[in-house]
């Protein structure tokens, strides 16, 4: 939701939100954390499946939201002679592949925040490599690995000033990927400390104050590791096991994928009538319910689907 508002706040008078785009690098410190808690076991025969499963986690969604955008597209160019440098006709097999964030395009095109599922991929299947050299060496050589690549970065934005490597997107955003997932590796296997839930909220309540004092944006990837070691070294509080959040969590890879192409069908059709602050909610609200149904009568179908395939070769145990 905060990638949400950052892509909404574009749309309307008002702050525009800059440090929410390192959100993204939230999302990639977590995704090292969680990978690393239900896959920190895998030997040589279960790299394969690993990777079909997290093909099945994210490419169904990639592709049905690229089909989507590809309709639109036609929709645009055959009924209203629009055109756009969105819609590169000639980056789709990048896309289809998941390789469109690997320095392969010389532009962000059609969903721009597919990109961030491009650089997932890519360090997806790096995982099998960053966890044997943390079988070799340790947790502590691990987070040193990703101090070490983040250091390298951030060097090579001072001697190349441009955009931080933090910003990158299309151009290179994998590597973008790389230090904040093995941090979250790393924390994962760090010793857990006695935290209690007042200690996060003031921490959470210090993090989203940074985000509005426009720090540089390598700075974001420790801080977000920091929130993310203190919140699960602290016990599962009961609001956590609800329902309602749980339906939260399964929604929130739809919200990111829908939620640019809800947004520009809501204002392209409302724009010229409806107040753009409200409009903008609106498109919020509805990515969330586009983001529902999807996930119950197709994400999650597919995922298990694969569950299915992997189980009738006796390539995943049931209990998976």
């Amino acid at each position: 939701m905060g990638v949400v508002l950052f892509h909404y706040s574009h749309k309307v008078d008002g702050p525009e939100f800059q440090s929410l785009r390192y959100m993204v690098d939230f999302f990639f410190v977590l995704s090292g954390f969680v990978i690393m808690q239900s896959a920190s076991d895998i030997g040589r025969s279960d790299v394969i499946p690993f990777f079909i499963k997290r093909l099945a986690r994210i490419w169904p969604l990639h592709a049905l939201t690229l089909a989507l955008f590809i309709l639109y597209a036609a929709i645009q160019i055959v009924y209203l002679g629009k055109t756009s440098d969105r819609y590169d006709w000639s980056s789709l097999p990048q896309q289809l592949l998941m390789v469109h964030a690997w320095g392969t395009t010389d532009a962000a095109t059609w969903n721009g925040p597919s990109w961030s599922i491009s650089a997932e991929w890519f360090v997806y299947l790096l995982f099998p490599l960053f966890l044997a050299f943390y079988r070799r060496w340790s947790v502590w050589a691990l987070l040193a690995l990703s101090a070490s690549i983040w250091v390298a970065l951030t060097i090579n934005d001072y001697l190349d000033p441009g955009r931080p490597w933090t910003s990158a997107t299309h151009d290179w955003g994998a590597m973008r990927a790389v230090p904040s997932f093995i941090l979250g590796m790393a924390l994962n296997r760090l010793p857990s400390l006695r935290v209690s839930w007042t200690a996060i909220w003031l921490a959470f309540a210090a993090v989203v104050a940074s985000l509005f004092l426009d720090l540089p944006g390598p700075l974001y990837v420790p801080i977000f590791g920091m929130l993310i070691y203190l919140t699960a070294s602290a016990p599962t509080p009961e609001w956590m096991k609800t329902r309602l959040v749980g339906e939260l969590g399964n929604l929130s890879y739809g919200v990111y994928m829908f939620h640019v192409l809800v947004l520009l069908v809501s204002f392209n059709l409302l724009g010229r009538w409806v107040p753009h602050v409200p409009l903008a909610a609106g498109a919020a609200a509805a990515s969330l319910a586009v983001s529902w149904i999807v996930f119950h009568r197709f994400e999650k179908p597919c995922r298990d689907a694969a569950k299915d395939w992997l189980k009738g070769r006796r390539l995943l145990l049931p209990a998976e």
